[in-house]
C-alpha cells in the first residue's frame, strides 16, 4: 500500500483521481488533455505538468479559499500564477490591476508569454447562448485558448461549427434557467463574492426592475456575509435552508441557517421576507409556492 507512504503523506481524493486522468490520458494518446486545477495552482494535483508547450489559461481570480490561498488578491494570484511553468504560454481573462501586475512577474520570472484577453471581444461569439456575462467571459477565453493552438500547433478551426457550439451551450447550474411549477428558477453556484457580483448583475440586466426570491444555503468557510450584502438589495425574499455532501467525495455540510440568518438581522434593510427552513425538501417546495407583488413572473433564485 505505496498511496499512504508518499514523502509529503497521504495522497488525496483529488491527487488520485488526477493521476487516473493522466494515465488515461497516456494510454489514449490524447492530442490535447484540458485540466483543471482543484485549489490554486502551485500545489494543485495537476501541477506536475512541466511541459514548455503546456498552455496554462488563467479566468477571473477572486477572494475565495482565502484560509488556504491568503487573503489577499495579490496572495491569491500569485497561487493562481505558480501554475505558469518555464517557458511555456499562458492566456489570461482581463484581471484586477492587483492580480494582473502579480501574474506578470510570474510570467516574466519564468520567460513565458502571456495575453490578457478582454472578454466579447471575439465577434464569433456574438450571440451566444450561455446566459450570464461571466460565463461569455469564459467563452472569450476557451475561445481565445483555441484560436491561439490552431495557430501554433497547425490546425484549423471551423467557425461555423465553433459558433453553433456556442449558441447551443448549457450548463446545469450555471445560471440555468428552468420553468417548474409555473415559476422561472434560476440555478447558480455562486461561492464568493466575486461570483455573486458577476451573477446578480447578470441576473438584473437580464430582468430589470424585478426582485426576486431567493433560497439560499451556503458551504462552511464560505464569505457568506459578503455575499448577502450583494443578494439582498434585489430580495423580496429569502429562504434559509442547508445540505450536506457526504456522499461526495468530502465531507462538507453547510454553514447553519440559523448563524446565517443573525448576519441577515445585522443588516439594515428588512423590507423583505425572511424565513429559516433547514430540510431542503421543505425549503424548496416552500419557495414554489410564494407570491410576491413586486416578484413579476415570480422568479425564483436557487443559490448554493
Amino acid at each position: 500500500n505505496m498511496v499512504g507512504k508518499t514523502f509529503h503523506g497521504p495522497l488525496t481524493y483529488f491527487e488520485i483521481l488526477v493521476g487516473m486522468a493522466f494515465l488515461i490520458f497516456s494510454e489514449k494518446k490524447v492530442d490535447y488533455a484540458v485540466m483543471e486545477t482543484g485549489l490554486g495552482g502551485r500545489y494543485d494535483g495537476i501541477n506536475v505538468v512541466s511541459r514548455q508547450d503546456k498552455l496554462s489559461i488563467l479566468t477571473k481570480i477572486g477572494l475565495d479559499h482565502t484560509n488556504i490561498l491568503g487573503k489577499t488578491i495579490e496572495k491569491i494570484a500569485l497561487q493562481k500564477a505558480m501554475i505558469i511553468n518555464e517557458k511555456s504560454q499562458v492566456i489570461s481573462i482581463n484581471q484586477d490591476p492587483k492580480a494582473e501586475k502579480v501574474i506578470r512577474g510570474v510570467a516574466k520570472k519564468r520567460n513565458a508569454s502571456i495575453q490578457f484577453i478582454i472578454p466579447m471581444s471575439l465577434h464569433l461569439i456574438k450571440n451566444l447562448g450561455l446566459l450570464g456575462d461571466y460565463q461569455q467571459e469564459n467563452a472569450s477565453l476557451a475561445l481565445s485558448a483555441v484560436n491561439y493552438l490552431s495557430q501554433r500547433d497547425g490546425f484549423i478551426v471551423d467557425k461555423v461549427k465553433v459558433k453553433k457550439v456556442f449558441e447551443m451551450a448549457k450548463f446545469p447550474g450555471r445560471f440555468d434557467i428552468q420553468k417548474i411549477a409555473n415559476k422561472v428558477v434560476i440555478f447558480d453556484g455562486a461561492h464568493n463574492p466575486q461570483k455573486m457580483e458577476a451573477f446578480i448583475d447578470s441576473l438584473i440586466k437580464k430582468y430589470s426592475n424585478k426582485k426576486f426570491t431567493f433560497l439560499l444555503a451556503f458551504k462552511r468557510g464560505k464569505d457568506y456575509l459578503d455575499m448577502l450584502k450583494i443578494i439582498i438589495p434585489c430580495a423580496h425574499s429569502i429562504t434559509l435552508t442547508s445540505f450536506n455532501t457526504k456522499n461526495q467525495d468530502m465531507i462538507n455540510a453547510s454553514v447553519d441557517p440559523i448563524e446565517i440568518g443573525r448576519g441577515i438581522a445585522r443588516n439594515a434593510r428588512t423590507d423583505f421576507d425572511f424565513e429559516i427552513i433547514p430540510d431542503l425538501k421543505k425549503a424548496w417546495k416552500v419557495v414554489l409556492k410564494k407570491k410576491g407583488a413586486n416578484c413579476g413572473d415570480r422568479v425564483v433564485v436557487f443559490d448554493w
